[in-house]
């Protein structure tokens, strides 16, 4: 359970990770650089693609499924949404070089352009989507900040009516979740990762951590999976994770299990043992401070184990075997 000094604790990480100048100070500081990078490897399997791909690999030779994804901070103009698109179109081509077939590639649309304007966004994933289908690889729509859904549910929408290998990620914790599941489920069953939500968003928008939380969770998957969708509980949660097995969700064939690189592998590794699919989330790039605050900041043991790893080398790798 988050004390209040745990929530106090996450609130700091989660303005540090939105603080340029702090960013821009800790990057330069050998020392606290340094210390947060040994952090960041539990997390970033390295800045290239062969690191993604190459992690991808072990982890398909183990039994687990995977979703890649290039990790970089926000594109503010046409160059930068330009360069995470060609980055990602690497990707997709390494992967399936590598015999990486039926993969995910995950993809955020701030880097692809959405905030300069949705028709460039549109045209980037386009390009994506199209590159992912000749490798049987399926595209997840990351969630973002709230002030991005609506862009990215239009975008979801006018690329799935083109193509089925495209699902979208939806934050459980959004009052307007439920209502957005319904709209999608009109125009037919979809691919739907589901996760609590990560970002800070304020009590009259959303839901915090809570019974009530895990209780609306289940719900969007059960509603999702009523309409006969794809669905992927994205959690590492392991008491939601038990629930959703003792209402036979995990003995479907259309509901897998997914868990981000480096949190809770031992958690993953047992429901693939009992026969569960199972996928880990990989993530590379340079630009990895934000996120990695925000997984310190999203659960206390993540801190925890992020001050352990100041400490020590820790083979993460391992831990999935």
């Amino acid at each position: 359970m988050e004390t209040r000094e745990w929530q106090a604790a996450a609130a700091v990480l989660r303005a540090a990770a939105q603080d340029a100048a702090l960013r821009r100070h800790i990057q330069k500081d050998p020392v606290l650089s340094g210390l947060l990078d040994r952090a960041a490897k539990r997390y970033i399997v390295g800045a290239k693609a062969g690191d993604a791909v190459h992690a991808g690999q072990k982890l398909m030779d183990w039994g687990y499924g995977i979703s890649l994804q290039y990790m970089r901070e926000c594109a503010d103009d046409h160059y930068k949404s330009a360069m995470a698109k060609a980055e990602t179109l690497t990707l997709i081509r390494a992967a399936g070089a590598a015999g990486l077939i039926g993969s995910v590639i995950s993809i955020d649309l701030s880097h692809l352009g959405l905030d300069v304007s949705e028709a460039l966004a549109y045209e980037h994933m386009l390009e994506i989507v199209q590159e992912a289908g000749l490798y049987d690889m399926r595209v997840m729509i990351s969630g973002e900040e709230t002030f991005r859904t609506d862009g990215i549910l239009a975008l979801y929408q006018a690329v799935r009516k083109q193509y089925a290998h495209v699902g979208i990620t939806l934050q459980a914790n959004l009052h307007r979740t439920e209502a957005d599941l319904e709209r999608l489920l009109a125009n037919g069953s979809g691919c739907f990762r589901l996760v609590k939500g990560a970002y800070a968003v304020t009590p009259d928008a959303a839901l915090p951590r809570s019974e009530a939380l895990n209780d609306r969770y289940l719900q969007l998957a059960d509603k999702a999976l009523a309409a006969g969708s794809r669905v992927s509980i994205a959690s590492h949660d392991e008491a939601l994770i038990e629930e959703a097995a003792r209402r036979g969700y995990l003995a479907r064939p259309e509901v897998e299990i997914e868990m981000l690189y480096g949190i809770r592998p031992e958690l993953l590794r047992r429901w693939k043992s009992e026969g569960v699919p199972a996928r880990a989330y990989v993530l590379y790039g340079e630009e990895w401070f934000l996120y990695v605050c925000h997984r310190m900041a999203e659960h206390p043991p993540n801190l925890i184990a992020a001050i352990a790893d100041m400490a020590k080398t820790v083979e993460i790798e391992s831990l999935y075997r």
